[in-house]
């Protein structure tokens, strides 16, 4: 068995490792392994941490009680209520935005600047967000 823990976060994404069962009479089995979920900005890398940290506690898997997690309980505990409560959508008069913008949002300001000798912040900021990305499946939720 690996030292590694069963789940891990790498950036936002939880994934989960490939699991090897040996089985009856020889041989093995590998399951692939795979993303269990992207958590939003608003938990951030650290909320993608415990949320790897929590489901690898949750499976009973021994590599949680040899990292010492039992020890951050209350770590755990705020980092779910954090998970948890994290909004899917930022609420009205809001809109969701990858951190550093698109080419396209950039395109898109840089055509504003481009169609005007006195361009106006407002309406290059309303070009960028109106050509940005809108999030898929999984992206930018907490599922």
């Amino acid at each position: 068995m690996t030292d590694e823990p069963l789940y891990y976060a790498e950036g936002y994404e939880v994934w989960k490792r490939p699991i090897e069962t040996p089985r009856e009479g020889g041989g093995k089995t590998i399951s692939i392994g795979f993303k269990v979920c992207t958590c939003t900005d608003v938990v951030g890398l650290k909320g993608a941490e415990t949320v790897a940290k929590m489901l690898s506690l949750a499976e009973g898997h021994p590599d949680a009680y040899r990292h010492g997690w039992e020890d951050r309980e209350a770590d755990l505990i705020d980092g779910a209520k954090r998970v948890l409560s994290a909004p899917s959508s930022p609420g009205d008069g809001w809109v969701m935005v990858p951190i550093v913008p698109r080419d396209e949002m950039v395109r898109a300001g840089d055509a504003v600047l481009a169609q005007s000798t006195w361009p106006d912040a407002d309406d290059i900021w309303t070009a960028m967000i109106d050509a940005r990305p809108l999030p898929t499946e999984g992206e930018g939720t907490n599922g």
